[in-house]
């Protein structure tokens, strides 16, 4: 848990300079990427929040490569929650000074709860709740999106986005999760 307190620390402490700040509300599936992609806004909504930091490695007009460091939650009704640490390396090409794509590859660490109760049968016969104290994973992704500043002609103004985000779980506990 230390260690863990001290990531954040380090993650989001001020004396690092930070080129933006983000702030990302998701929806979440469990499936293979781009099979449910057309209910993601109408069904099954599992809610994730991310804040995190962009460092700019390269900047120029036409393009930026960045580097991002993230802290988020997100709950998977009946299935899981959990706690992600992950950053991702991203590319943006700027169509114009408003407007980018976006795409990037990511890596980091989940701990993850089940969702649901966990009992199990004592000496004595009857049921007991376990602990669930979670288990540490590895997550993968990748990112495709646009982005658009708020103002326009100013790169440097608050920007909302449309990003697809697939982050793939491992190891994959097949025996209680759909």
């Amino acid at each position: 848990m230390r260690s863990l307190v001290f990531i954040l620390i380090l993650l989001f402490s001020g004396t690092l300079k930070a080129d933006e700040y983000f702030f990302n509300v998701g929806n979440n599936h469990s499936a293979f990427p781009f099979s449910r992609f057309s209910k993601l806004a109408y069904k099954d909504f599992n809610m994730s929040f991310e804040l995190g930091k962009r460092y700019h490695l390269r900047k120029s007009l036409k393009r930026t490569w960045s580097q991002t460091a993230s802290i988020a939650y997100f709950r998977h009704k009946f299935v899981q929650s959990g706690i992600w640490l992950y950053g991702e390396n991203e590319y943006h090409k700027y169509i114009r000074p408003h407007f980018s794509f976006h795409a990037g590859l990511g890596l980091g660490y989940n701990h993850m709860f089940t969702g649901t109760t966990i009992t199990q049968q004592g000496a004595d016969g009857l049921l007991e709740v376990k602990k669930d104290f979670g288990r540490p994973q590895a997550i993968f992704g990748a990112s495709l999106g646009v982005t658009r500043s708020l103002i326009k002609d100013v790169n440097s103004a608050p920007k909302i986005g449309l990003l697809y985000q697939i982050r793939m779980q491992t190891p994959f506990v097949k025996s209680y999760v759909p």
